[in-house]
């Protein structure tokens, strides 16, 4: 199937992408784009910009079938999402991804979480830290915009975290705390 034509802000792009994923079809081999660049930018990209889309528009068909097409990626393709947003976080902000304020995709990390909880001995991974992060703290998605402002502004990663820590408890945030940017890397 060729992803990169299709009109994402479709729920049918979704829909079409979860099977893909769940018959090992979505990746394409023919092309020269690796796999986690098709994940990354054809699945969790778009999902990101979908969810952001539908939750103004009030679209619940569109983020329920982009939160069941990233939920598939994840089963599948765990290394390939955790790659890609680990290393894009930050210019990217994952607005739709990451807004926990959203019962449907505060649902969604917590089932990531499930799904990755680290077993006996095994040190958890990125994703799973992420998901454990976001859940807790619904002002995560708008501290990495913030922190990226402040890099933008030449800032080191302690003056960030410093910074950061500081304007949430000055707005009262429920988690203010801006070392969680630092230990996810993310800064």
């Amino acid at each position: 199937m060729e992803w990169d034509d299709r009109d994402w802000s479709d729920k049918s792009y979704f829909i079409d992408a979860r099977q893909c994923i769940e018959e090992h079809t979505f990746l394409n081999y023919e092309i020269s784009y690796l796999p986690v660049f098709q994940i990354g930018v054809w699945l969790v990209e778009r999902v990101d910009l979908a969810i952001s889309d539908a939750i103004d528009e009030d679209d619940d068909e569109l983020l329920f079938a982009a939160i069941a097409a990233f939920q598939a990626a994840v089963r599948e393709f765990t290394e390939e999402v955790e790659f890609h947003i680990r290393n894009s976080v930050g210019p990217i902000s994952y607005s739709g991804l990451l807004s926990t304020g959203n019962k449907a995709v505060y649902s969604m990390w917590k089932g990531v979480a499930d799904l990755l909880k680290p077993r006996l001995f095994r040190k958890p991974c990125w994703l799973f830290q992420l998901s454990q992060t976001v859940t807790a703290d619904p002002d995560f998605g708008s501290k990495i915009s913030d922190a990226w402002i402040y890099a933008e502004r030449g800032m080191d990663r302690m003056q960030i975290a410093h910074s950061i820590s500081q304007d949430y408890r000055e707005l009262g945030a429920k988690d203010s705390c801006g070392g969680k940017l630092l230990k996810l890397g993310v800064i």
